[in-house]
């Protein structure tokens, strides 16, 4: 399947929030983002699971996504985070 890739405008969009909220999570590193020359995308399929953990109290964000897990353990006992799509 291939990613979806979008702006800082159409992931503000899609979000429901700033642009500038996009961009400052960019600069400090706190958002996953792919380079292609000099435009920067963000992969739809990363960014959601990735708030997703935030959000739910996550700590290791990046090794999840990375490990391809099915779902992420949360804080709540004999929960999991689904990440986005993968009920469908």
């Amino acid at each position: 399947m291939k990613p979806t890739l979008l702006s800082a405008k159409e992931l503000s969009t899609t979000l429901g929030i700033s642009v500038k909220s996009i961009q400052r999570a960019y600069r400090t590193k706190e958002i996953p983002v792919v380079r292609m020359f000099n435009m920067l995308r963000f992969e739809l399929e990363k960014v959601l699971p990735w708030l997703w953990f935030r959000m739910g109290g996550g700590e290791v964000v990046d090794a999840a996504i990375d490990a391809g897990g099915g779902c992420l353990r949360t804080t709540g006992a004999g929960q999991v985070l689904l990440p986005w799509g993968a009920t469908e």
